[in-house]
């Protein structure tokens, strides 16, 4: 989220704000009375808007303040700003200038491209995110995400991730998996919800000959995952009778398989995801409350893409450079990308760019015309 502090008396204008800006920019009123108890500002997401008649052109005073900020864009709007005093306020560091009510939408476009070009939001350089490359975006909740990966990645506990369709659960399995330096073998996933119900049970514990008609000998996915992570997508897809086998091998780490009565040692670990709320599963039946307390040691939420529009900019040019790519994204098609809601996510996201780089067809940059949502 972006947060937008105003001071100015002027309360139709700033109501004009809240109703021409996206709903992931929040705007909050300051008192000019009340600026020696300013909050505390992030730099990757606070802006600060200032009307100078309102602060009395104090050149002094806003000088002092904009020092005092030195990572905050500092943007000012009035109808009677005068050269000498944009010439001061750009030496010590204001962002930009706008008139009040002729420059409506490049004030908007300003606070927008805020989104993807501050220069006060730095790559994360920790050599433990190396690992977490893959995950692309640097807003707050990517960063949370990151620490919570480093945090509890390889740690040998059961996690849960919870997430919508499209968000990229499966890529952080795969950061939480790469975690544990101990684990040489690459992880096991399986989609629960991909698999029919009549076969998920074998596909998971294994058969022996002759457990069923046309049954052969099979090592499941348990057995496969020995000294390794076994990621299962969707689990709340899981049948009662699968859930149930699930809890035994969970408890004890023995498995056996469907038609025989060898007990398997397992030494595995269990990161489960879905983006379903698993807690209202079990009150309707469909998910064991045993099990659901033993898959979730740790629950890690995957932030859905209308949360973190901040990363959207580096998401698309991650997309277009996958492809083998080298066209470039205008601000304006940036910017209808950001006002998009964005149900399918990531998944969505990449699509659309894929469509907008054929769409462009011989031309050197992504415009808006060529992002088509669907």
């Amino acid at each position: 989220m972006i947060n937008i502090f105003y001071l100015d008396k002027d309360t139709s204008f700033y109501h004009d704000l809240q109703s021409w800006l996206p709903d992931f920019c929040i705007i909050q009123k300051l008192a000019f009375e009340l600026l020696e108890n300013m909050p505390s500002f992030n730099s990757n997401s606070d802006i600060l808007l200032i009307n100078p008649d309102y602060t009395g052109n104090n050149p002094e005073f806003l000088s002092l303040l904009m020092k005092q900020l030195p990572q905050i864009p500092v943007i000012f709007v009035s109808e009677t700003i005068s050269l000498p005093f944009v010439v001061t306020m750009v030496k010590n560091g204001a962002y930009s200038f706008f008139h009040k009510k002729k420059d409506k939408s490049q004030l908007i476009e300003c606070i927008m491209k805020f989104l993807y070009i501050s220069p006060g939001r730095d790559p994360i350089d920790d050599k433990n995110y190396l690992t977490l490359k893959e995950i692309i975006g640097n807003s707050q909740k990517i960063h949370s995400l990151k620490n919570e990966i480093i945090t509890f990645g390889g740690k040998g506990i059961c996690i849960h991730i919870n997430g919508e369709t499209g968000t990229g659960k499966e890529l952080a399995a795969r950061a939480i998996h790469a975690q544990n330096k101990s684990q040489k073998k690459s992880m096991v996933a399986v989609n629960c919800g991909a698999i029919p119900e009549n076969i998920i049970e074998s596909e998971l514990f294994g058969t022996e000959r002759g457990a069923f008609t046309d049954a052969i000998e099979r090592i499941g996915l348990f057995e496969k995952a020995d000294r390794t992570t076994i990621f299962l997508d969707e689990i709340a897809e899981l049948s009662l009778s699968a859930q149930s086998k699930m809890l035994r091998v969970l408890e004890d780490g023995i498995i056996t398989r469907i038609g025989g009565s060898n007990e398997i040692k397992s030494d595995f670990n269990l990161i489960t995801a879905t983006n379903k709320n698993l807690k209202n599963e079990v009150r309707e039946g469909r998910f064991r409350e045993d099990l659901y307390y033993r898959i979730t040691s740790l629950i890690i939420s995957v932030p859905p893409l209308r949360e973190r529009k901040e990363d959207i900019y580096e998401l698309s040019k991650h997309f277009l450079k996958e492809s083998g790519s080298n066209k470039t994204i205008s601000q304006r098609a940036v910017l209808k990308l950001l006002n998009h809601k964005w149900p399918g996510n990531i998944r969505e996201l990449k699509q659309t760019i894929k469509r907008a780089e054929c769409l462009s067809k011989e031309e050197r940059s992504i415009e808006p015309s060529h992002i088509l949502f669907y």
